[in-house]
């Protein structure tokens, strides 16, 4: 059995809050360059779920 926690704390790109957050920049300010690539967190969580050897990734839009 495999258990694995992958952490996201960022805003992902084009997704619905997204969307909603880049429409508004004047009630959430610029989002750009801190948002996270969708595509690459379901590579890791891929790799993650294939693999069954890591317990933890973590995505952060620092």
């Amino acid at each position: 059995m495999y258990a694995g926690s992958l952490i996201i704390g960022g805003l992902i790109e084009r997704g619905d809050i997204h969307r909603m957050v880049a429409g508004q920049p004047e009630k959430y300010g610029d989002a750009g360059g801190r948002t996270l690539d969708p595509d690459a967190i379901a590579g890791v969580a891929w790799k993650m779920f294939s693999a069954g050897d890591s317990a933890e990734s973590v995505f952060d839009a620092r």
